[in-house]
Order: C-alpha cells, then sequence, then structure tokens
C-alpha cells in the first residue's frame, strides 16, 4: 500500500511540474483581451528582429504575439509541432494596442515546417509567463475567434492550453485539481489513521 500511494504521489508531482501555458481569449468592452499564464518548458536560442503584437492567420500560418521590443525565441522544426488545434477560426492580421507583463507566443506555420515560441529575452525552462496583449476595437467574430471554443497543443516540450470566451470559465484551473487532490490525499491519511487505530 505503502509504496502505491507514494507512486500516486510521485505522478502527481510530476504533472504539477510539467510546464504548460494558458492562453485565454476574452471580450472585454469593445476590445479582445489575451491573457497567457503558465510556465516555459523549453528556452530561448536566440533574439529575432523586433515585431509588433499579432493575432495573424493566413492559409495554414497561425500566430498569436505578444512582443514588441527585444524578446526571445525558440525556433523548433514542425515535426515538434502536434498537429493539435489553434484558436483562430478565419483569417485575421490585427496588431495589438497595448501589452503588459511577459512577451509570449507561438507560430506555426505549415508551408515553411517551421515552429517558433517567442517569450522575454534569455527566457529559459521553468521561467513563469504572466502577460496580456489588448486588441482594441474587436469582437470575437472580427478577430476570427469562436466564442465557447477551446483546445491544446504543444510545440516540443511546451504545452498550450487555449479558451475563447465562456469556455474558460467552464474548466477548472490547474490548482483548482491540485487543491482537490491535496484534499483526497489528506482524507486518505486520516481514513488510515483511524482504521488502524482500531
Amino acid at each position: 500500500m505503502k509504496s502505491l500511494s507514494l507512486s500516486t504521489l510521485l505522478l502527481f508531482l510530476v504533472t504539477l511540474a510539467h510546464g504548460q501555458i494558458t492562453l485565454n481569449f476574452q471580450e472585454v468592452g469593445p476590445d479582445v483581451v489575451v491573457t497567457a499564464n503558465g510556465s516555459w518548458q523549453v528556452s530561448a536560442i536566440d533574439s529575432p528582429f523586433n515585431t509588433n503584437t499579432r493575432l495573424f492567420k493566413s492559409g495554414s500560418w497561425q500566430a498569436v504575439w505578444s512582443l514588441g521590443g527585444s524578446y526571445g525565441r525558440a525556433s523548433l522544426g514542425y515535426s515538434n509541432y502536434d498537429g493539435g488545434p489553434l484558436p483562430l477560426a478565419s483569417a485575421a492580421n490585427i496588431t495589438q494596442s497595448a501589452r503588459t507583463g511577459d512577451y509570449f507566443g507561438f507560430e506555426i506555420y505549415d508551408a515553411l515546417n517551421a515552429a517558433s515560441l517567442y517569450g522575454n529575452p534569455g527566457f529559459v525552462a521553468t521561467d513563469s509567463v504572466n502577460g496580456t496583449a489588448t486588441f482594441a476595437g474587436l469582437n470575437f467574430t472580427s478577430a476570427g475567434l469562436i466564442d465557447g471554443t477551446s483546445g491544446a497543443f504543444s510545440v516540443g516540450a511546451q504545452d498550450f492550453n487555449w479558451f475563447v470566451g465562456s469556455a474558460f470559465s467552464a474548466v477548472p484551473e490547474p490548482s483548482t485539481y491540485a487543491a482537490i487532490a491535496f484534499g483526497v490525499l489528506g482524507l486518505a491519511v486520516v481514513v488510515r489513521r483511524r482504521l488502524n487505530s482500531k
């Protein structure tokens, strides 16, 4: 029983340690706001030219960037993209009006077999991500997004979850799962102690 409990706990801790970034797309007043929270599992390998933040989709090329100024990029081969669904459902080419917090973003380009991740200059695995990009004067339709949709994809070791509008409130945060798991674990310990004391 001890080995089972220990292995379960170790599996749970490994799952918590695996970094992922959650992208949340919301309509806030007359704007679309993208928030990124999580942690990196890959490290930047270069710092490319400056670029503005964009929501971009054209054919097989899709990107969500919150950049501007000097940032870090991890360039990964397209084979590292798992083919999961991406947020933008229709054509878009929109530049942000404001950015706060950390740089974040991804780019998937089928035609060039290219996949890249973007973050703060010199970001490394386990660095946290907490940033927001605002796209003024947009709604989901004009931004190429569909309310209520969600998905997950990965580029190499980096996992992304994304949610548009109402989809976000319907899915518990990872911290909620962690609290439930620790609660169940604590309850199991109490029950076991009571049984052993009899």
